[in-house]
C-alpha cells in the first residue's frame, strides 16, 4: 500500500523542529541539511567555533527531546 506524500518520519520531523526556537532551527539546517562544518556555521552566526559548538550540543539536546515527545 502506497501513500502520497511525505512519509510519517519526515513529518514527524517537521513537527519536532517548529517547536525549536528559530536559531535552534537553523544551526540543524545548516549543520545536517546543508552540511556546513561547525566552523563556518560560527562564521556565519558571528560567534566563536567553542560557542558554536556548545549551541549545537544544545539544539540536538532539545531537538532530541521535542522529536521523542512527538513520536509518542
Amino acid at each position: 500500500l502506497s501513500v502520497a506524500g511525505p512519509s510519517l518520519a519526515r513529518i514527524e520531523l517537521a513537527e519536532a523542529l517548529d517547536e525549536l526556537p528559530e536559531l535552534a532551527k537553523q544551526v540543524l539546517l545548516l549543520r545536517y541539511h546543508v552540511g556546513l562544518s561547525v566552523a563556518e556555521i560560527a562564521e556565519i552566526l558571528g560567534r566563536s567555533y567553542k560557542a558554536t559548538e556548545s549551541l549545537l550540543s544544545r539544539v540536538r539536546s532539545q531537538f532530541q527531546h521535542a522529536f521523542v515527545g512527538a513520536e509518542a
